[in-house]
């Protein structure tokens, strides 16, 4: 198996080069990547983010948002996260013999841990890892987190709904009791785990990506389009008002100024001088929600 090692601290870059891997699955699979972010959040494909996350708050920390390519509910990460990622073939795939990949390699740092509800792994009856995937033509990624040394308060400080009231069918984050593996080994960092995996992974090779693909493909992860914009259809409730949102803009709002418009605070904010006062009062209704 390939391995590769990502020099990089950035989600976008990291998810780009997760993305190129599988794109390119034929030419490099069977891999696993290896990864730290700086601290930002991450939510699934097919998540709505106000929902998600705090988004004032990781604006105002600035700290990144960012979407990733699998499905599967909203993660914090940071210096004290390891992320894993393994591409492998669909016709030798086995979730199973990656769980217990993963599993041997915590109990030989004396670490019990097992595989449980939602897909994600617990010691006891709490959660340190969550785990995602995306089926792509021929190959599988299956990736996931594992909490080491995580600031768990910035964790729920950013995790929490900026929006909770939304209404919509997207899929919603699925919260648990975490903890960190520093809880039961307390020498444990992102680099003695990582040693930890591969020494349970026969026939290393490592594997060095061209970086020109991976920022034009972090560019595209940055975008509003992708990140806002490929939001989930949702309905939100002002007063005796409904706004819906499709694509990240109102598609349906009670004054006509509104409609088709991102629902973005900063970009409402502008047409105020230009809208109705009707209208205008309306904004000042929703701009007192955080988001």
């Amino acid at each position: 198996m390939k391995v590769c090692h990502s020099d990089s601290a950035d989600v976008f870059a990291n998810l780009a080069l997760e993305d190129l891997l599988l794109d390119g699955a034929d030419d490099f699979a069977p891999i696993l990547l290896l990864y730290v972010d700086k601290p930002c959040v991450v939510i699934g494909k097919n998540q709505v983010p106000w929902r998600e996350c705090a988004t004032v708050r990781l604006r105002a920390d600035g700290v990144p948002l960012a979407r990733r390519i699998s499905g599967g509910g909203t993660v914090y990460h940071d210096e004290g996260n390891l992320n894993y990622s393994f591409i492998v073939p669909r016709n030798s795939y086995s979730q199973d013999e990656i769980f217990a990949t993963i599993l041997r390699a915590l109990d030989s740092l004396g670490i019990e841990a097992h595989a449980g509800a939602n897909n994600g792994l617990f010691i006891g009856e709490r959660k340190f890892s969550g785990t995602a995937f995306c089926y792509r033509r021929r190959h599988v990624l299956h990736h996931g987190t594992l909490l080491v040394s995580t600031d768990l308060d910035k964790l729920r400080r950013y995790c929490a709904p900026a929006l909770p009231q939304i209404s919509t069918r997207a899929i919603a984050s699925k919260p648990a009791s975490v903890m960190n593996l520093s809880e039961v080994r307390t020498d444990l960092d992102a680099e003695i785990l990582s040693d930890a995996i591969l020494s349970e992974i026969p026939n290393e090779v490592l594997f060095v990506p061209d970086p020109a693909p991976i920022q034009k493909r972090a560019s595209e992860l940055r975008a509003w389009e992708f990140l806002w914009g490929h939001s989930p259809a949702f309905e939100i409730q002002i007063g005796a008002a409904t706004l819906r949102i499709e694509h990240g803009h109102i598609a349906a709002a009670p004054f006509p100024e509104l409609r088709g418009l991102p629902f973005d605070r900063g970009a409402l904010r502008e047409k105020l001088p230009i809208i109705g006062k009707e209208a205008a009062d309306f904004f000042q209704s929703l701009e007192m929600l955080e988001f």
